[in-house]
C-alpha cells in the first residue's frame, strides 16, 4: 500500500463453534477509517463465548476490508480452545534408590497437552506436605508437545532408613484441568548391616 486507503472492520465466525459471538468492535464496522501506509491498526473486539461451550476450538478472524475494493486488507487469527477433558494417567509411581526416590508419571492429553506443571506431594513420617515439580521429562514423539504419552520423574531424597512416604500425584493439562492421584505410601528399607 503507497497511499492512504479507507477500511472498515469486519469479523468471520465460520469457524467458530456454536454460541460464539462478538459483542463489540472498535473502531465500529458501520465506520470507515483511513489507513495509512506502514501504520498497524490498533482496535479492540470483544467476544462472548456460550455458557456452556462444547469442546473443541474456534477461530475468530477480524478483517480489515479496503471501502473501495472490497479487498481485504488485514486479517487476523484468533483461536480458541475449549477443553473440559481430563490428562490421561498411564502411570503413577514412586520406587525406592538406595536412600533416595524416583517418582515417576506417565500422562497424554490429546485435547490441550499435559502441562509441564505436574508435581508430587509428599509427606515423610507425617510432616507436612511439601510439594515439588517433576522436572525431568521424555517421549517417544520427536516433537515433545505432551499430547502424547510423556514420562515425568523426579529424584528426591536422600531418606533416612525406614521413613514412610506417603505421596499423590497432581497432573495438569494446558486447559487446567487437574487429575489428583490417589495417595500411597512407599517404605525405606532399613540398611543391611555387613
Amino acid at each position: 500500500m503507497s497511499a492512504p486507503i479507507q477500511v472498515v472492520t469486519t469479523v468471520d465466525l465460520s469457524d467458530a463453534l456454536p454460541g460464539w459471538q462478538v459483542v463489540d468492535i472498535d473502531p465500529d464496522p458501520g465506520s470507515p477509517f483511513t489507513l495509512h501506509p506502514r501504520e498497524t491498526p490498533v482496535g479492540t473486539i470483544t467476544i462472548q463465548m456460550p455458557a456452556n461451550p462444547v469442546e473443541g476450538i474456534s477461530i475468530i478472524r477480524p478483517r480489515l476490508i479496503n471501502v473501495a475494493t472490497g479487498e481485504m486488507v488485514q486479517e487476523v487469527h484468533l483461536r480458541f480452545k475449549v477443553d473440559h477433558t481430563l490428562p490421561d494417567v498411564l502411570e503413577a509411581s514412586a520406587q525406592i534408590e538406595g536412600t533416595y526416590c524416583l517418582f515417576r508419571v506417565i500422562a497424554a492429553d490429546t485435547v490441550s497437552g499435559v502441562a509441564d506443571a505436574v508435581q508430587v506431594h509428599i509427606s515423610v513420617n507425617g510432616a507436612p506436605v511439601e510439594s515439588f515439580f517433576l522436572e525431568s521429562f521424555e517421549s517417544d514423539s520427536l516433537c515433545i508437545t505432551f499430547l502424547a504419552p510423556t514420562a515425568f520423574t523426579t529424584k528426591l531424597g536422600p531418606f533416612n532408613p525406614t521413613d514412610r512416604i506417603h505421596y499423590f500425584f497432581t497432573i495438569p493439562d494446558q486447559a487446567g484441568n487437574v487429575v489428583e492421584t490417589a495417595p500411597a505410601t512407599i517404605q525405606v528399607p532399613e540398611m543391611s548391616s555387613r
